[in-house]
């Protein structure tokens, strides 16, 4: 029962991680809740229970990881652990397609934890929520772009996930017919002002950012191309290889350039 044996199955369970022996890692940790409920180490137990239960990717072992994910945040209340864990709740109800569920696990998560430094990604995904169920259904698409607007607007809200959030309001505007602020979005709001304006910005975007980035641009060309404003696609997409953004042979081929194959 000392600290060191109980942080002995941690160490075990770490090693058969590595050996590809999840299960026999899993019975590690298990014991831990099992055996030491008591124990400042078994919330984190049952974090990493869950997580390699998650990582099995069965429909049978997401919904075995929610479980795990409620049994710590009933169990153990006061864990700092307990909000990741509703929000990972909320990220395996979407995996598994139950999207008004995960809507009312961020909301929960929200008027919970309203101050929380991580706050800003439970609202982009409960966004993510409401665009899935926007089709035919105008009041989740509503919510889903106040939600992607207000996220790119924050200026205290990580630039990565402000980058994210203005591609995902463009790309869901772009099936209505205004254009025009779906180019506005993705140019104005987004390329010009993290991209090109200011390179010590640009140079703050991290892999997702950069990688959102890419996206934008890449669906701002076809816009543009969609309006026969060739030369303004492809200075868009010339920007992708210009600044060394993901999707560079994507970015060729779209400007009739082969691509290139690392050595």
């Amino acid at each position: 029962g000392s600290d060191a044996a109980i942080r002995s199955y941690f160490v075990e369970a770490d090693y058969n991680v590595r050996q590809d022996k999840t299960a026999v890692a899993q019975q590690k940790l298990n014991k831990v809740v099992d055996d030491f409920p008591r124990s400042i180490y078994a919330p984190d137990a049952l974090w990493q229970v869950a997580l390699l239960e998650q990582r099995r990717g069965q429909e049978a072992n997401l919904k075995e990881a929610n479980s795990r994910f409620e049994k710590l945040i009933q169990t153990y209340p006061q864990s700092e652990l307990v909000f990741g864990a509703r929000f990972e709740q909320g990220q395996l109800l979407r995996r598994l397609n139950e999207f008004p569920a995960a809507q009312h696990t961020y909301e929960s998560i929200i008027n919970a934890f309203p101050k929380h430094l991580g706050i800003e990604e439970v609202r982009l995904a409960l966004a993510d929520s409401h665009a899935a169920q926007a089709a035919g259904d105008e009041s989740h698409a509503d919510r889903a772009k106040e939600g992607y607007d207000r996220l790119l607007a924050l200026p205290t809200a990580p630039l990565d996930l402000r980058v994210e959030a203005g591609f995902k309001l463009g790309n869901l505007l772009v099936q209505h017919p205004d254009t025009r602020r779906v180019e506005d979005i993705w140019w104005r709001d987004v390329a010009y002002p993290f991209l090109v304006d200011k390179p010590e910005v640009a140079a703050q975007l991290g892999s997702t950012g950069r990688y959102w980035m890419s996206r934008t641009l890449l669906e701002l060309g076809e816009l543009l191309k969609g309006q026969n404003r060739m030369d303004e696609a492809r200075t868009t997409w010339n920007l992708i290889l210009q600044k060394g953004l993901p999707s560079q042979n994507e970015a060729r081929e779209k400007l009739g350039q082969k691509p290139v194959v690392p050595p």
